[in-house]
């Protein structure tokens, strides 16, 4: 896995609304290295939500996901797979473990947490 090419950040390149309002739908966006990864999931809490792959562009891939929110925060990370190996990424960037994800290490979208879609 080229793990310098996995990219987000809270710029509107990979959130669609930096500032959603509640009940809003947003799109998040993550970057991979082109045909490098198996999956990629926007996770909450314990629970993951695959997305797809939407554009390949010369040296990256990015993958997109709809979420549409509500009243309650909305704290979210990347889990990135390849065959066996596993990466999380959060607003700190790249980390290997479970473990070093926390509330405090996710982003808040406009403190609104998604329903689902």
């Amino acid at each position: 896995m080229n793990k310098e090419a996995l990219f987000c950040d809270g710029t509107e390149a990979y959130v669609s609304q930096p500032e959603p309002e509640v009940d809003e739908w947003i799109q998040l966006w993550f970057r991979t290295a082109k045909d490098d990864v198996d999956e990629v999931l926007m996770c909450i809490k314990d629970e993951s939500f695959p997305m797809k792959k939407m554009i390949s562009k010369g040296a990256f891939d990015y993958y997109c996901i709809d979420w549409q929110l509500d009243t309650e925060e909305f704290r979210y990370y990347f889990k990135i797979l390849k065959g066996e190996e596993v990466c999380y990424y959060n607003q700190w960037g790249l980390v290997y473990t479970r473990s070093m994800i926390s509330p405090v290490r996710t982003w808040n979208v406009s403190g609104c947490r998604a329903s689902g879609i």
